[in-house]
């Protein structure tokens, strides 16, 4: 089974915390790139106003590209990993996020995919670990370790287990 058909969870927004179904990764990817959010993103990275900005990204959907939940968002109710670890690299200008998403795509083969962050100035990681060596317990250590190999590119953070992604716009994904 190729890991873009491998399922994972959706949410209706970032404080929702109830499973909305699941689909496989190629799916989330096709929104992505094809533009299902596009208009809200395009305001979203235009708006100069940061209270506004974390309105506009409260409504949007999120994904647990690391895997699947049952009923709800809590460590506990994680039910079965993708063998993604969801790297965030933050506070880049935005006319770096294209070279740099490139320079990390033929840089390391257990990169998945770089997408540009729904805020512009970011890139998102999917980076591909065997999904047998995850567990909620080790997801965070996992992911300590791997930041490591990023720390070059800007200042790199991982999601936990009970975090989800927001969804962007990014054609070039």
């Amino acid at each position: 089974m190729s890991i873009l058909s491998t399922k994972v969870s959706w949410f209706k927004s970032t404080i929702n915390t109830e499973v909305q179904k699941s689909f496989p990764i190629s799916v989330f990817l096709n929104f992505i790139k094809g533009g299902k959010w596009k208009d809200k993103i395009d305001r979203l990275r235009s708006e100069e106003n940061p209270t506004i900005k974390k309105d506009i990204k409260k409504t949007l959907p999120t994904v647990a590209f690391h895997g699947t939940f049952e009923y709800s968002r809590k460590a506990t109710n994680f039910t079965e990993a993708s063998g993604i670890i969801i790297l965030d690299i933050d506070d880049l200008k935005k006319d770096e996020v294209q070279n740099v998403k490139q320079e990390i795509m033929d840089s390391f083969d257990s990169v998945l995919a770089c997408l540009t962050s729904p805020s512009g100035n970011g890139i998102k990681v999917l980076y591909y670990v065997e999904p047998s060596t995850i567990t909620k317990d080790n997801y965070r250590s996992i992911g300590k370790e791997i930041i490591s190999r990023f720390s070059d590119y800007g200042d790199v953070d991982f999601l936990s287990i009970t975090d989800t992604m927001i969804v962007s716009y990014d054609p070039d994904i």
